[in-house]
């Protein structure tokens, strides 16, 4: 596999111009494009990793991964790896940042805080699919009081309710602590 990699700086525009971490993957073939599997997982482990199957690079072409191309925010700790038939890395990088120890665990608390804030508004948005869901039975004349899937609707309901109170209350706690 004619495949290298690096971690770079950029300048992140959904970000509004911050200075951000990206990975560079680029295909050194002169001729042949490179089809392969990858992931990117935090070393933490906090966040879900990001798992593309079938990639494919040109030959002499590159491809980033950064906030902007796939919502991915770098921390140190993070990886990205090609990975073979049995899933398991072939090739790795790990970011290493040149930081002190101590601003290391800010960085954590951060990620950690950015985490429960993306579950939050994803419980949200769930919460507000299963009201839009609910007003269209309504809407269609359904008997909401004899449904079953209207009381399955909202014991759903009451669960994002319930967990989205304890990811806040954590959120909190983590936010309070510095």
């Amino acid at each position: 596999m004619s495949l290298q990699g690096g971690f770079e700086w950029y300048t992140s525009l959904k970000q509004g111009g911050k200075m951000s971490v990206q990975f560079v993957l680029r295909n050194t073939n002169m001729l042949m494009s490179e089809t392969f599997d990858c992931i990117i997982a935090d070393a933490s482990g906090q966040q879900q990793p990001q798992v593309w199957r079938k990639m494919k690079i040109k030959a002499r072409q590159s491809i980033a991964f950064n906030f902007d191309t796939c919502g991915w925010e770098w921390s140190q700790g993070d990886f990205f790896a090609i990975l073979g038939k049995d899933s398991q890395a072939v090739q790795r990088w790990d970011l290493r940042l040149n930081v002190p120890g101590r601003a290391n665990q800010p960085a954590m608390r951060d990620r950690k805080i950015s985490a429960l804030r993306k579950r939050i508004g994803e419980l949200q948005a769930k919460m507000e699919k299963a009201d839009w869901d609910a007003r269209m039975m309504q809407r269609r004349g359904t008997n909401v009081s004899m449904s079953a899937i209207y009381r399955e609707h909202l014991e759903l309901k009451h669960s994002y309710q319930r967990e989205i109170l304890e990811l806040q209350y954590e959120l909190q706690q983590l936010e309070s602590s510095y």
